[in-house]
């Protein structure tokens, strides 16, 4: 029930434990993440401007801001680039699927 499970972000309990590691967390997505960054092998998902390697799309996401800001000056223009990045990170996962 989803009404519940936000309800643990509230009441701090943490049902979703990590079967490597002492870490618990309210959400399972934070589970996920948790595992992907910790005890994941690897880093599947590759930049394509500069082949630093992340464990989670989330993360090579947030990265390619850094390119944006860097050589767009700021966030101006933000959502043109971001609409063509989307091009990329499909490539980028369809790389990360097959190393997988």
């Amino acid at each position: 029930d989803r009404l519940q499970r936000h309800m643990y972000t509230h009441t701090g309990e943490k049902p979703y434990k990590c079967e490597l590691c002492p870490q618990a967390y309210a959400q399972t997505n934070d589970l996920v993440k948790h595992v992907a960054r910790s005890h994941g092998d690897g880093n599947p998902y590759l930049c394509d401007l500069c082949d630093e390697g992340f464990k989670l799309m989330t993360d090579l996401r947030q990265h390619y801001r850094v390119h944006v800001q860097s050589t767009e000056g700021g966030t101006e223009k933000m959502e043109e680039v971001r609409f063509t990045s989307v091009a990329i990170l499909k490539r980028v996962f369809a790389k990360a699927k097959q190393r997988m």
